[in-house]
Formats: structure tokens, C-alpha cells, sequence
């Protein structure tokens, strides 16, 4: 990791509003059954928009619901991106502590209860529950600034924070002609 190049980063932050801020357009096509495949469109920093239609991903649920043990259900994905922010997050605070990292893995854990999605039970939360993250970290620095470095992250990676927050979330939906331009094929994008 280039830690002179991510503190020139985070200074150009406190120049310019718009340096840091990233959002992200993906594009979801239902296949059948609970397979979902996904597109990433583009990822825009500041301006610079990034087309990415190469990167796509696939999700659906586990046999017996569907028949393909395959492609990754939602709960595996959501605890992925924890994960990966928290690695990401956990380098990112340590390289500009100055601490070398050997190696690093994070185990996360959680759970839904799917009688909240079928409203079997009134009761029963559809979000995400019992969620633990465990960072395992191969360094020379003591577990104290590795237990300090993790707090910072808990604090401050994005994923975290968006699942600890309420974050707005404006749900439409559209009858749409299946010849219009958000129906067509993707793969010709």
C-alpha cells in the first residue's frame, strides 16, 4: 500500500467536497426462480466516471429453493462486503499508523431469519442478525494497537457503518415494456 499516495488523498479531501466522494450504478436482471445476475455500470470519484460492465455477479439461493448450489446467496454476499471493508479498512488504518501487516483474515458470521422475509412471524426482523466480524492479523505490533486499529475500523468502514445506521433507501417500481432500454438484453451494453 502507497501510504504517501493515500495521505496526498485524503488531504486533496479537505481542498475539494467532491474528492472522496464515490457512488456506484449496478444494474440487477431476475433470471428465474431466486437467480439474480448483477452488473456493475459505473463507479464515479469526483467526476471521474468509470464504466465497469465488465464486472458482474451472480446470486441465488441454495438447493432446494433453486436449482443451482452455485452462485452466492444474499446473506454470503453482505457478509463478504463486510469482510473485505474490513480488511480494506484494517490495512488502509494500519499502513498510515505504519504498521506492516504479514498477513491478514477475517472470518465473518451472521444470520437471517427467513420468517421475516415470508411474514410467517410478525415478530421476526427480515435484516441481517447476529453479525461478528474476527480480523486475524500477522504483525509486529502489539495487540493493543491491533484491538485500537479495529476499533477505528468499526468506527469508520463504510460497509460497517452502513449496516450499524439507518441509511435511506427510496424503493420504486415501474411497469416497463419489455422492449424499453432497461429491459433489453445487458450483455450487449
Amino acid at each position: 500500500m502507497n501510504t504517501e499516495q493515500l495521505r496526498k488523498y485524503i488531504g486533496l479531501m479537505d481542498i475539494h467536497s467532491t474528492v472522496g466522494v464515490a457512488a456506484a450504478r449496478l444494474r440487477h436482471t431476475w433470471k428465474k426462480g431466486f437467480a439474480v445476475e448483477g452488473h456493475s455500470e459505473t463507479l464515479d470519484e469526483a467526476g471521474n466516471v468509470l464504466k465497469r460492465y465488465h464486472h458482474t455477479f451472480k446470486t441465488d439461493w441454495p438447493e432446494p429453493f433453486s436449482g443451482d448450489s452455485g452462485p452466492t446467496p444474499g446473506l454470503e454476499l453482505i457478509l463478504s462486503c463486510v469482510g473485505a471493508c474490513a480488511a480494506t479498512s484494517f490495512a488502509l488504518k494500519a499502513s498510515l499508523e505504519g504498521i506492516h501487516i504479514e498477513k491478514m483474515e477475517v472470518i465473518t458470521e451472521g444470520k437471517v431469519d427467513l420468517k421475516g422475509l415470508f411474514e410467517v412471524d410478525g415478530d421476526t426482523p427480515a435484516r441481517l442478525q447476529d453479525v461478528s466480524v474476527t480480523i486475524h492479523v500477522c504483525s509486529e505490533a502489539d495487540s493493543n494497537t491491533i484491538q485500537n486499529i479495529a476499533n477505528n475500523v468499526l468506527r469508520t468502514s463504510p460497509v460497517i457503518d452502513s449496516l450499524l445506521n439507518p441509511v435511506s433507501i427510496d424503493l420504486s417500481a415501474k411497469k416497463a415494456d419489455k422492449n424499453t432500454n432497461s429491459m433489453k438484453n445487458q450483455n450487449n451494453i
